[in-house]
């Protein structure tokens, strides 16, 4: 059953609980491809909303009421909460809680989205608890998470997980060969980043810093000259964490365990400094951080 949640579509995994009888109140949607997750979303949604929609046969008819004011963007027992641009604060869980509370103008049940939802601040994830504690009857939260980002346990543990399947890196390979195998396994599954990256121009880059990275491994350029090219595109930084990741691995399998132990040491603190300083400390701290891998990973 548990492989099934992974490679069965979020539409297949609810249509199977909702004929079980076993719909929960909340779910956590684990996802790498954030667009694919949204997308197969919207028919769910609506399948809550629908008038017609039963457990036996869990999909929207598209035609009733309900199903034209969701496709309008008009659904009045609808709530979105988008955290992909900005954190979604405490007084946003607040008043979905209140909203929570009032019975269906017209559907059923209530649904709430809330896109990116790691991007919560600690007193909304603390609000958002409390409404998980207590639901209220015909309704239903969905809080999509993006990359596997921490939740907090009392959250994750009163919500039912579902996964946006993702293919396996070897299928992705084989449909993508355009695309190199560094950036397939840089997308770990989201099919539409490697989508957008058949194009080569977005490539670009992604290539650059790649056959940057490799010069510097051998010693073909300095650690002036990787930084610099980092400050310059600092977009490019999670990329640079997984060129040394994927370093590591390769150390590993070759036996420099000590040697790969200390620069994954190394990028653990570096990770920690990105998440907690700002400005120009970012800078100084990339430009440590090259410095102080160059002696593990050559």
């Amino acid at each position: 059953m548990a492989d099934s949640l992974v490679t069965n579509s979020l539409q297949q995994q609810l249509e199977r609980l909702a004929k079980s009888l076993k719909l929960a109140h909340a779910y956590v949607i684990e996802t790498n491809d954030r667009e694919a997750t949204e997308a197969s979303l919207t028919p769910i949604y609506q399948s809550f909303l629908c008038d017609t929609a039963t457990p036996d046969n869990f999909t929207a008819c598209g035609k009733c009421k309900s199903c034209l004011l969701y496709q309008a963007g008009s659904h009045p027992d609808f709530k979105l909460l988008d955290g992909r641009t900005q954190s979604v604060g405490v007084d946003d869980i607040r008043a979905v809680s209140d909203w929570l509370n009032k019975t269906p103008q017209i559907a059923k049940n209530q649904v709430v989205s809330i896109l990116a939802v790691g991007n919560m601040t600690e007193n909304a994830a603390n609000a958002l608890l409390k409404t998980l504690e207590e639901p209220t009857s015909n309704s239903f939260l969905f809080l999509v998470n993006n990359g596997g980002e921490k939740l907090l346990p009392t959250i994750s543990s009163r919500c039912q997980l579902l996964k946006q399947p993702i293919k396996l890196t070897a299928q992705l390979k084989q449909e993508y060969p355009n695309v190199p195998d560094y950036l397939v396994g840089y997308a770990n599954g989201n099919e539409t980043q490697i989508k957008a990256w058949q194009d080569e121009a977005n490539q670009a880059h992604y290539k650059a810093l790649y056959e940057l990275f490799v010069a510097w491994l051998k010693n073909q350029v300095s650690n002036n000259q990787l930084n610099n090219t980092m400050q310059k595109h600092a977009e490019l930084t999670p990329f640079f964490v997984y060129l040394i990741e994927r370093r590591c691995k390769q150390m590993i399998l070759n036996n420099y365990l000590s040697n790969a132990e200390e620069a994954l040491s190394v990028l653990s603190k570096f990770n920690f400094a990105q998440k907690n300083i700002k400005g120009q400390n970012k800078e100084l701290a990339l430009s440590a951080f090259i410095q102080n891998l160059e002696s593990w990973v050559k």
